[in-house]
């Protein structure tokens, strides 16, 4: 006599954690959402204003595109990769409505970002460049590093901020859409979506607020005492090779100081989320080179390689950044550096639970399965 196979009912904790992992970023941007609404009507802003908000960001989104390269010049790129790579293509097209759905939840994540940003000096003032620009020189042997990159003066200054600007706000905007169209490992997306929030959120939001900073390039404008610590940048914005640097600061300090609206005009230096979102991306490269290095049949030369070459690109990629918001004054290299440690220290942490939670689990997976052993014959 046989047994029926025992089937385990789904408890409601269960059904609610599998929503989680498969909608990981519907649920964040909700829960953000919903967050930074209260904290904005705390500060007198009306459901209205974030509405129309939304709007300005779609437009801006396609008014940055443009400024990286003309839009007609998009479909000529990319129309012939999908052409050569027929599994991109299907995997666009099956995909479409969670493909889209990532584009809204990830543009309703960022917007609310910059709002919450814009509001952090109302919770706490500026007060920390001094201390910073304290600890940089004290990290850098008495020299700030920004000096020490004055070599990079033989490069446009225009052309280096529209780089660092440009280059950087759409994958940053949309990565978890860029996880859905080349990334077919479902756990890599999850834990890579829940990285990219907590650059956001902790560190452009909960960090950020308790240093509050503006940077090296309102040294002129924030009374810190530290103009002449930061005369390079500000010898930069005088040069007409500095005239986008400075027209982009200009519009910042006057959205600041209420003589102008911008969308996502907040200032805060400390710590950098530029190079923290870059630091998201590096992991991102380097995770994929281990995984593919750990295939089936892959040579242990090849391996190697694979491996060697990703994270040496992720390496350069993060540098890249780091010293261009030095550079061009955005930030303190503290900035980066604690933004490098708080990124690398949550992925850590999240490899760390995770093993730990295979080590518990391991002993109960090895054991025979119940409707396997239901199945046996009885005596």
């Amino acid at each position: 006599m046989t047994m029926p196979p025992v089937i385990q009912r789904e408890t409601p904790r269960m059904i609610l954690r599998r929503a989680l992992e498969q909608n990981t970023l519907a649920f964040g941007t909700l829960l953000y959402a919903v967050f930074g609404m209260a904290l904005l009507w705390s500060f007198g802003e009306t459901p209205a204003r974030w509405i129309g908000s939304l709007t300005v960001a779609f437009s801006t989104f396609f008014l940055l595109a443009g400024l990286i390269a003309p839009l007609w010049v998009y479909p000529l790129i990319f129309a012939p990769v999908l052409a050569i790579f027929g599994g991109l293509r299907r995997r666009l097209w099956t995909q479409k409505i969670q493909i889209l759905s990532a584009m809204v939840y990830c543009t309703i994540f960022t917007l609310t970002f910059s709002l919450i940003k814009g509001h952090l000096t109302e919770i706490v003032p500026f007060w920390a460049d001094s201390a910073l620009t304290q600890l940089d020189l004290a990290l850098h042997f008495g020299t700030n590093p920004r000096d020490v990159l004055g070599w990079m003066s033989v490069f446009n200054g225009n052309d280096l901020s529209r780089f660092y600007l440009n280059s950087w706000v759409f994958f940053a905007t949309y990565f978890p859409v860029l996880l859905l169209v080349v990334d077919d490992n479902a756990h890599r997306r999850r834990v890579f979506t829940v990285l990219w929030m907590a650059c956001w959120v902790i560190l452009g939001n909960v960090i950020a607020v308790m240093f509050m900073s503006a940077g090296p390039i309102f040294a002129d404008l924030v009374a810190t005492g530290t103009m002449r610590d930061h005369h390079g940048v500000l010898a930069l914005l005088n040069d007409p090779e500095g005239a986008r640097l400075l027209m982009i600061k200009q519009n910042l300090w006057a959205a600041y100081s209420g003589q102008s609206e911008m969308l996502g005009a907040g200032i805060s230096a400390f710590p950098s989320v530029h190079v923290g979102m870059a630091s998201v991306l590096a992991l991102y490269v380097a995770r994929r080179g281990v995984d593919f290095a750990q295939g089936p049949a892959i040579h242990a030369a090849l391996a190697r390689g694979v491996v060697i070459a990703t994270r040496s690109v992720a390496i350069l990629y993060v540098l890249i950044y780091l010293v261009l918001s030095v550079y061009l004054g955005w930030h303190y290299a503290v900035d980066g550096y604690m933004s490098i440690a708080v990124i690398c220290g949550l992925y850590g942490l999240g490899g760390l639970r995770a093993g730990v939670l295979r080590r518990v689990a391991a002993p109960f997976m090895q054991e025979q399965p119940v409707s396997a052993r239901s199945s046996q014959p009885s005596p």
